[in-house]
């Protein structure tokens, strides 16, 4: 069984709220993260900026704290 088959019946099998969870935990915690930016943006009012601006603080964000954690895995107190 193919990952688009189980996702094509769960679709079809599921409705709801527990189709949402249950497809959200299928995903890669990258794509589920797109997912919710997108849907979180998706709507009235939902400008290029907005976008721009949501991505580049997800962005900054992810980097600060992957930079934080790598520092404290790798560098010497001496050097952080």
């Amino acid at each position: 069984m193919h990952f688009q088959d189980l996702d094509h019946d769960i679709k079809d099998e599921l409705k709801g709220d527990f189709e949402n969870l249950v497809l959200s935990l299928m995903m890669k915690p990258h794509e589920f993260d797109a997912y919710r930016l997108h849907k979180a943006m998706a709507g009235i009012g939902t400008t290029e900026s907005v976008w721009n601006f949501s991505i580049y603080f997800a962005q900054v964000t992810f980097y600060s704290l992957l930079r934080g954690i790598l520092a404290s895995k790798f560098l010497p107190d001496k050097q952080r």
